[in-house]
């Protein structure tokens, strides 16, 4: 039962170890984000602990979508679901060193929002680098709220 074959840009791997039989149907994409996934657990790029997981979570919910077949020794379970916690998108996030921000009222507040083509809006983020009583904080957009700002507390989190 041991084998590999690739059909239209699915790449099926089987093979049995013990009693128990494994088999991953992953297509092309698929095993790019995979290998993605594998180097960032092997040489992280770390800018903070939350934001290094926000991106893996978008990677691995995009990661779910490709894997047509998983079989291990837990059965035929398929990826599990991951919590619902942030979601950066990854594709391309730009990087707005120093833009016009004020505190009020216990939140940050960005003014200088960089405006997202819609055609680009689906994968692509912007992070706001601020540095506020002498330390850096990388906020990404996707923690503002409608009107661009962010409780104050929430923002210790993004120190780099």
């Amino acid at each position: 039962m041991n084998a590999i074959t690739i059909n239209d840009n699915v790449i099926n791997v089987s093979y049995s170890f013990g009693n128990t039989n494994y088999e991953l149907e992953i297509n092309k994409p698929g095993l790019e984000l995979l290998y993605t996934l594998v180097l960032d657990f092997i040489d992280p790029v770390v800018l903070n602990e939350k934001y290094s997981a926000g991106l893996r979570r978008t990677l691995y919910d995009n990661l779910k979508g490709h894997i047509h077949k998983l079989s291990d020794e837990f059965g035929h379970t398929g990826l599990e679901n991951i919590s619902s916690g942030l979601r950066l998108k990854r594709i391309v996030r730009y990087q707005v060193t120093n833009p016009t921000y004020e505190i009020r009222d216990n939140h940050l507040i960005i003014n200088s929002i960089y405006e997202l083509n819609d055609s680009y809006s689906s994968g692509y983020g912007v992070d706001y680098l601020v540095t506020i009583a002498g330390q850096k904080y990388m906020i990404p957009h996707e923690i503002l709220d409608s009107d661009n700002k962010v409780n104050l507390k929430a923002i210790y989190e993004w120190n780099v």
